[in-house]
């Protein structure tokens, strides 16, 4: 009998075992060029978040009154072109923040801790409302009448004295809880609010409002700054004008978005720069406008 012819079967394992080369090949080679392109990515993923933070610092080394941002379209207009990079760019916009109507805090302010407003240049002097929140409350957007031990605030209006020599001077009230929201009574010697209730001011609901603050007529006076301090509490505090129209409150700060770009890939970063402002130890300090004697 002849022997079977079995050159078919050695046909097909070589190319059995081809296929299986070249489907492995290119599963390596696949994975190799998506392993090159996360590398890619990843690496100019850091140089634009490094662009970033590079138009960051230059924005903070800037005084940022009348400094707007920079950007890379080759013109001077509206805004300077961006310092350069080696490797990517930056983009920078600067947002004035806390000015206007209103201001308000975004977190309660610690007890004893101290918040600042810049009113220098602004012209308001009269008619500002001071607003607070019961604090305690689980809900600090709608806090309910009732709870124990709400904070009292302290208000500081320092300012100067229209007149040659210009002296300056300290003003200072405060306030507890009226007594339809305390549910504390205090022997400090503090103004009881007048206001108390539901307050909507901005995006917040404040209980406590507290007297309108004339310290000084216009052209007899210059507020410069407005320091409010809680006591016994922490809470969330809003300023507000009690009249309408012009002049609005001066920023409080500025807000500094930086876009980095390297290649097609780009990384934002925001920062909030606020104005600067003495520590509630400036509230202890001893000061004349003369001089002093034992």
């Amino acid at each position: 009998m002849d022997k079977p012819d079995r050159s078919g079967q050695a046909l097909v394992f070589i190319l059995l075992i081809v296929v299986v080369a070249v489907t492995i090949g290119l599963a390596v080679a696949a994975r190799t060029i998506t392993d090159v392109k996360l590398s890619t990515q990843t690496e100019l993923s850091q140089r634009a978040f490094t662009a970033a933070e590079a138009g960051i610092e230059d924005a903070l080394r800037r005084d940022l009154v009348g400094y707007s941002g920079c950007d890379n379209d080759g013109s001077l207009t509206p805004l300077p072109d961006c310092p350069g990079l080696a490797t990517a760019q930056f983009n920078v916009n600067i947002t004035p923040t806390g000015g206007g109507q209103v201001f308000q805090t975004e977190t309660p302010v610690n007890k004893d801790d101290v918040i600042e407003l810049n009113l220098d240049g602004s012209g308001v002097s009269l008619g500002l409302l001071i607003y607070w929140i019961k604090s305690g409350s689980t809900d600090e957007l709608e806090n309910p009448l009732g709870i124990a031990n709400p904070a009292s605030i302290e208000i500081s209006t320092i300012y100067q004295d229209a007149s040659p020599p210009g002296n300056w001077f300290i003003s200072k009230t405060a306030y507890n809880p009226s007594g339809t929201c305390a549910t504390v009574a205090r022997s400090n010697g503090f103004s009881s609010a007048p206001g108390c209730g539901s307050f909507a001011v901005g995006t917040k609901t404040y209980t406590s409002q507290s007297g309108t603050l004339d310290t000084c007529a216009p052209g007899f006076c210059s507020r410069q700054r407005l320091r409010i301090k809680p006591l016994y509490n922490q809470a969330s505090i809003a300023v507000t004008k009690s009249f309408a129209g012009p002049p609005d409150l001066p920023p409080q700060g500025y807000q500094i978005e930086s876009t980095g770009t390297a290649g097609e890939v780009t990384r934002k970063i925001k920062v909030t720069k606020s104005l600067p402002y003495l520590g509630p130890l400036f509230d202890f300090v001893l000061y004349s406008g003369g001089s002093l004697q034992k």
